[in-house]
């Protein structure tokens, strides 16, 4: 017995219809960025060139990584 096309006969399709036309509408101006730890930003921040200019979004690259570090290794080093 071949159970895949005796499947198939039962699908009902639609036709003259676009697979599109089932989705709903989008939802606009949104983003969702999936969680990160601070290893990983510290990683990937480390990867970034050390520009002392400013780039097209007019962040310093340097003052960047210079504030980031110093702030990670304050917080990992304090004493209890």
């Amino acid at each position: 017995m071949n159970i895949g096309p005796s499947l198939a006969k039962n699908i009902e399709l639609y036709p003259g219809k676009d697979s599109s036309s089932f989705l709903g509408e989008g939802i606009v101006n949104s983003i969702y960025l999936n969680p990160i730890t601070e290893n990983e930003l510290m990683y990937i921040v480390s990867k970034f060139r050390n520009m002392h200019y400013r780039g097209y979004d007019d962040v310093n690259m340097a003052i960047v990584k210079n504030k980031l570090f110093s702030k990670h290794y304050e917080t990992s080093h304090k004493y209890f």
